[in-house]
């Protein structure tokens, strides 16, 4: 027996699960995204110590320029790892729970 409360509910929960699903591909794209970009920087800081190693023991203006790059080129303190991103993704999937139950829908 179907009741126009409980059809309501089931929306508003096939609605939720829409959410978390777009929300969770959006996190997947931006995450392929980040670790593009990591590559790259990974591959530009090898480039530049490659230069100054080359460079030798001869110091000059340009030798100082690349170092400044390499500095430049490190990465972040505390960057996002993978523990990061997984303690998002349980925040936010807390966070639809907690929706949920305020809205009385069955999980």
């Amino acid at each position: 027996m179907s009741t126009p409360e409980r059809e309501e509910t089931d929306r508003e929960l096939s609605r939720c699960y829409a959410d978390i699903d777009r929300v969770t591909a959006e996190r997947d794209a931006l995450q392929a995204l980040l670790t593009a970009a990591d590559e790259r920087a990974d591959a530009a800081r090898a480039f530049v110590s490659r230069l100054i190693e080359c460079a030798g023991g001869q110091p000059s203006i340009a030798t100082g320029y690349l170092s400044d790059i390499l500095d430049a080129l490190k990465p972040a303190e505390g960057g996002g790892d993978e523990a990061g991103r997984i303690s998002l993704s349980d925040k936010a999937l807390s966070l639809i729970d907690e929706e949920i139950r305020i809205k009385g829908l069955p999980s």
